[in-house]
């Protein structure tokens, strides 16, 4: 038993405190500044009880506790505070690479909507082209003005020598016209 207590009283008190509302936020910037200062990309970073302890220095900078902490004391199923850092750090890490990935997803999206608005943008364009070019042309695949298109002008219209004029023959009487009728149409 006097190695348990030989134990206790090595082990500073503040590594089983309850409460670690105050320091959270300095173990979370020093998990950031870690990341950045090493230039990790957050999307491959496997969360493990290795890289908690390859942080300490950072965090150290935040949490003045953790200056002369020895990691052969690091034991987070026995010491509260060490449970609750491991804990911060992998809830950061777990939020980073889910925002990475959310603004992944965003960009692809942009990506995709920027590529289906140049397609649209292009297809526009060519039925733009084809409709310009189907304006000039006529059904028949002709400009205007390149056939006998349209009705003619006051100079070339007939003077009626080569058609039939219609000439009003009057009855006499009665039976002028009934025998017109019955003539038929020949005469």
């Amino acid at each position: 038993m006097s190695i348990n207590s030989d134990e206790q009283s090595t082990t500073p008190a503040w590594m089983d405190e309850k409460k670690h509302r105050e320091h959270k936020e300095g173990w979370v910037k020093g998990a950031d500044d870690h990341i950045e200062y090493h230039d990790m990309y957050i999307e491959d970073i496997e969360f493990s009880e290795q890289l908690v302890k390859d942080m300490l220095p950072s965090i150290k900078k935040y949490d003045p506790r953790f200056k002369k902490f020895p990691l052969a004391k690091w034991d987070i199923v026995k010491h509260s505070t060490l449970r609750a850092l491991h804990d911060t750090v992998r809830t950061r890490i777990s939020n980073l690479q889910a925002e990475a990935e959310k603004l992944r997803k965003q960009e692809e999206t942009r990506k995709r909507a920027a590529q289906s608005i140049k397609r649209r943008d292009v297809k526009s364009q060519k039925l733009e082209k084809n409709s310009n070019v189907s304006s000039t042309l006529t059904k028949r695949g002709r400009k205007p003005g390149t056939g006998n298109l349209g009705s003619p002008s006051s100079k070339g219209r007939s003077t009626g020598k080569n058609t039939a004029q219609f000439k009003e023959k009057p009855f006499d009487d009665n039976k002028s016209i009934q025998a017109g009728l019955n003539q038929g149409p020949d005469g």
